[in-house]
């Protein structure tokens, strides 16, 4: 009977690993965020949104779109989940929202408190997925969006498997639903079919778990599975020895040996598969590209309003023109001083953010210390004469002077 049950176990492990290895590969089905950001919502509050949805992968696309009081905002229908960045109550993010509500569409509106949210109530359908998020810190701000996102696309692990955020939650909930499954078949009478099942369930598991963390390698969910397969004997025996000690609790002992276990695996293989996820979330760095073009909204949101009340000048040295702010450290062309001097940069403008002053600057200068004097990046210059056999590789590196930026001239 031992036989047949083993022979039976693997027989639908083996199917299931088929199963879930075709949803994987036609798991191609990229989910969409969309991020509209209001222009006038805090440029700390923009920031955080902006770094949290910083992808370690390519499984979702996101479009961001600006927000201003005229109108004319592009929505994206075909997008999986929205967010809007809100920097006060205006009838735009309003309609916005309530479209996305009418189309059951899952909307977070992000805002510092909610007398910044637009005024949306008893204007939404009811059962629509609409949710307030306010916060004051980045940490707080991933926690809400976390259980918000989880809890709105229960179903959707691409989001996880992109943003390293979202994963304890989202692992939170795989690991409890199994748990909660085989807590449910411990329950039932069938038979002793159900080891294959329960080992099948937490497989199920593991593979899910993998996409979260963004493990790929089949080989380490090969190792994985046996693993689990293993624990799922050694659970049965565990079970057995407190069978022959209490013979008449046997479906209760059984349900809460399954669920013990499966969450005792979980736990495992979440600690296990974050060891391989860590090396992605190092691809974070980088994943401004994976945005897509809209992205520099962000950016460009941010460094405007940085900019807003900052005085900052234009100079000229080396036939090039640069424009600094105080504080700023830029390379130049080679500069006659030593490092610790001080030097003076002629100004063709300057601005205190609201205005510019271009005339009556000839005597006006920046001055800017010696920070070292260096030499650039190499680079190649390579001379080809075809049918000459004439070809010359030649490197160049550039000197270069750091500056850094003291003090800017006033505006009269």
């Amino acid at each position: 009977m031992a036989t047949q049950d083993v022979v039976s176990g693997v027989r639908q492990v083996a199917s299931l690993v088929s199963k879930l290895g075709k949803r994987q590969k036609a798991g191609g089905d990229v989910s969409r965020l969309a991020i509209y950001v209001d222009e006038s919502a805090p440029r700390e509050l923009v920031g955080w949104v902006r770094d949290s949805f910083m992808p370690a992968g390519d499984a979702v696309e996101v479009d961001v779109e600006a927000v201003s009081g005229q109108g004319l905002v592009r929505v994206h229908s075909s997008s999986t989940a929205a967010i809007v960045v809100s920097g006060g109550a205006s009838e735009v993010l309003s309609e916005l929202v309530i479209g996305f509500a009418e189309d059951r569409l899952p909307v977070c509106v992000v805002a510092e408190s909610a007398l910044d949210a637009p005024e949306i109530a008893g204007r939404v359908p009811e059962g629509s997925k609409v949710a307030l998020v306010t916060a004051t810190s980045a940490q707080t701000l991933q926690s809400k969006l976390a259980s918000w996102l989880v809890d709105a696309l229960p179903d959707d692990l691409a989001f996880a498997s992109c943003y390293p955020f979202l994963r304890d939650a989202k692992s939170d909930q795989l690991v409890g639903s199994s748990a909660a499954q085989n807590l449910f078949v411990g329950l039932l009478q069938v038979g002793g079919s159900q080891l294959p099942v329960m080992t099948a369930n937490q497989a199920r598991l593991a593979f899910d778990l993998a996409r979260v963390y963004g493990v790929r390698d089949l080989s380490v969910q090969a190792v994985g599975l046996l693993g689990i397969v293993a624990s799922g004997y050694a659970l049965r025996g565990v079970y057995r020895g407190f069978a022959r000690v209490a013979p008449g609790l046997k479906p209760l002992e059984r349900a809460a040996i399954a669920f013990a276990g499966t969450l005792r695996v979980g736990a495992g293989a979440r600690k296990w598969l974050a060891r391989d996820g860590k090396a992605k979330e190092a691809d974070a760095d980088s994943g401004v590209d994976l945005l897509g073009p809209r992205c520099s909204i962000f950016l460009s949101l941010q460094h405007q309003r940085d900019r807003e009340d900052t005085m900052y000048a234009v100079v000229s040295t080396g036939g090039k023109q640069y424009k600094v702010a105080e504080g700023d450290v830029i390379d130049v062309e080679k500069l006659d001083a030593n490092p610790g001097d001080t030097v003076t940069l002629p100004v063709l403008l300057v601005s205190d953010g609201k205005a510019a002053k271009v005339e009556g600057l000839d005597d006006a200068k920046v001055e800017c210390k010696v920070i070292e004097q260096f030499r650039g990046e190499k680079q190649v210059v390579f001379k080809l004469k075809k049918r000459k056999r004439y070809h010359r590789t030649q490197g160049h590196r550039q000197s270069l002077t750091k500056l850094e930026v003291v003090s800017l001239p006033e505006m009269a």
